[in-house]
């Protein structure tokens, strides 16, 4: 992910097909699928189910037109999975951010 927007990535085959899947997006696909928030075994798929959400983005892409969508790729569906996980564990109380966001005015 680090060297993806250098020349070392630029070139990289496995972009639609691989993404580390870091606790925050396991933890956001076991929400996603209603399992346990502990769930991490060995062998499960993880990689093959950021897969699938990465083809129903491309979907929803070619329904709507939405360009945000084009240009998806595994690690921005790793990320979105981790971004998911911090606000629904906030939105259910089962924790705190980190940081807040303050507003200017």
């Amino acid at each position: 992910t680090d060297l993806r927007h250098t020349y070392l990535g630029w070139d990289a085959k496995d972009i639609y097909t691989w993404a580390n899947a870091g606790p925050g997006a396991m933890r956001g696909l076991n929400r996603i699928w209603n399992r346990p928030l502990t769930f991490r075994p060995k062998k499960q798929p993880w990689t093959y189910e950021m897969i699938q959400l990465l083809k129903l983005a491309k979907e929803r892409y070619k329904e709507n037109s939405d360009k945000s969508l084009s240009n998806m790729e595994m690690r921005d569906i790793e990320h979105s999975l981790c971004e998911f996980d911090k606000y629904e564990r906030v939105r259910l109380g089962q924790g705190t951010p980190r940081s807040k966001y303050e507003r200017k005015t």
